[in-house]
């Protein structure tokens, strides 16, 4: 990340995403990736897609500039569209995809990295506890 974010304390529930520009001169498949958090006591999860043309970046871009501070506020998905490369959940620090397979980002098309920042990694229940 080339700014880095600190979300308002206390942390509720912040969804941010961040354009990343991965600087690809050919197109290129992810095929592992490394999860390396800085603050993972606030981290839940993250996600990262690639966009495909220009005008998604433009539409990105737009939402970011319309926030103070890095990146801006994109609960659920990225809110433009996107497509999935690689997610992460509590305590996942990421692996390799099967051999032979990958997903492609496009040269010198940039990325979305979804986090959610909530400052809890245990378990949620999915479902209310039975009296």
């Amino acid at each position: 990340m080339p700014t880095p974010y600190a979300p308002a304390q206390p942390i509720i529930d912040d969804y941010r995403c961040f354009v990343l520009a991965p600087e690809l001169a050919e197109d290129a498949f992810v095929t592992a990736f490394e999860v390396r958090l800085g603050r993972p006591d606030v981290v839940h999860h993250l996600t990262l897609y690639a966009l495909d043309s220009a005008e998604d970046e433009q539409a990105a871009a737009d939402l970011d500039a319309a926030e103070e501070g890095p990146g801006y506020t994109c609960f659920g998905d990225t809110i433009v569209p996107s497509r999935w490369l690689v997610g992460s959940g509590p305590s996942d620090k990421g692996g390799d995809f099967p051999a032979g397979t990958g997903l492609r980002i496009g040269a010198g098309r940039k990325a979305v990295l979804q986090m959610h920042y909530t400052g809890r990694t245990e378990p949620r229940p999915t479902a209310p506890p039975s009296t």
